[in-house]
């Protein structure tokens, strides 16, 4: 019996501490700094911050800047490593892919979102994942691809970036949320 005790800890401590290279854990906490994950009272929060773009073309709509606060629940991050070609090694790549992250949320928009009117109110939760009333396209999806070059790293938001590609701007940076940025 007192074999199994040790063995049981073992197991529980690799679950708890996750899978993955050191450098794969290396490249989920640069995005987490470039998402700007906040914890304030018990929740997760992050802050999109776009800028006003006036795209030219055809049908093309300009898109005004605002900020939008979104309550995290249940974050799921997934690491996916990229194949490295000779190139990119013979070129000091030395780690090259991407972290997404998955999320039940709610919306805080006191600013415009995306065209929309602004809301003074928390929106509706919105499921991190399928049921019977909503799809993956109901959850907070987003990604960063992250690149490790002759030691440094680089982190920006994935061009297939799906919820904002539906729902909102792409040309998004992140801020630090604060109590202040939070509706009353």
């Amino acid at each position: 019996m007192k074999s199994i005790v040790p063995m049981i800890t073992i197991v529980v401590l690799a679950i708890s501490g996750g899978c993955g290279s050191s450098v794969e854990k290396e490249a989920v906490k640069r995005a987490k700094e470039c998402w700007k994950l906040t914890q304030i009272g018990g929740s997760t929060y992050l802050c999109e911050i776009t800028v006003e773009t006036h795209p030219s073309g055809f049908g093309a709509v300009g898109t005004g800047a605002s900020k939008t606060v979104f309550e995290l629940r249940g974050i799921k991050l997934e690491v996916s490593a990229s194949t490295l070609s000779e190139a990119d090694k013979l070129n000091g790549v030395e780690w090259a892919g991407s972290v997404r992250l998955y999320s039940s949320f709610r919306r805080y928009a006191p600013q415009p979102y995306s065209g929309a009117a602004a809301d003074k109110t928390w929106s509706d939760w919105r499921s991190a994942e399928p049921t019977a009333t909503s799809s993956v396209a109901d959850s907070y999806i987003d990604g960063m691809r992250v690149t490790k070059m002759k030691g440094k790293w680089e982190v920006v938001p994935a061009p297939e970036n799906y919820t904002r590609r539906f729902f909102g701007p792409r040309d998004v940076t992140f801020k630090q949320v604060e109590p202040s940025d939070l509706p009353k």
